[in-house]
């Protein structure tokens, strides 16, 4: 199994209902191909866990690379793991504009809601992580 983390950022236009559309189609198909994660959102773009098999994980994010909803797609962490952080989710979603959220950037000196593209791999895992703990308390049911 691999887990890939990776930011983007966001169109300018992207609106409520595109984001429900994303994550309308990422859940069932992540669901379909035994992927499991987790989307952050923010106005100004996105960051993302896949967690699967290799050839699933691959084929979703061959997918992300083309859509033209986000720009500046940048893989932040590639790793063999041995245990998912999202078993039960295929697809949570994490507004970075939430109270814990903004906690937990803050405590990894993000002090904006976006995760940007120069956090280190390590720091990315560690606030996926983090996520992961506080997933009943973060995640947005749409």
């Amino acid at each position: 199994m691999i887990r890939l983390i990776y930011v983007s950022q966001a169109r300018r236009d992207l609106t409520e209902s595109d984001l429900q559309a994303i994550l309308a189609t990422s859940r069932r198909t992540n669901q379909a191909l035994g992927i499991t994660g987790i989307l952050t959102y923010h106005p100004h773009g996105f960051m993302q866990c896949l967690e699967g098999e290799r050839e699933a994980v691959e084929k979703i994010y061959a997918r992300i690379l083309c859509d033209s909803r986000h720009t500046e797609v940048k893989t932040l962490t590639y790793d063999t793991i041995d245990k998912r952080l999202f078993p039960l989710w295929a697809m949570a979603y994490v507004g970075l504009d939430d109270v814990t959220s903004r906690e937990i950037l803050r405590r990894h000196r993000l002090g904006g809601a976006a995760v940007p593209h120069y956090v280190s791999p390590e720091e990315v895992l560690e606030i996926v992580q983090e996520f992961s703990e506080n997933v009943t308390r973060l995640v947005e049911l749409w």
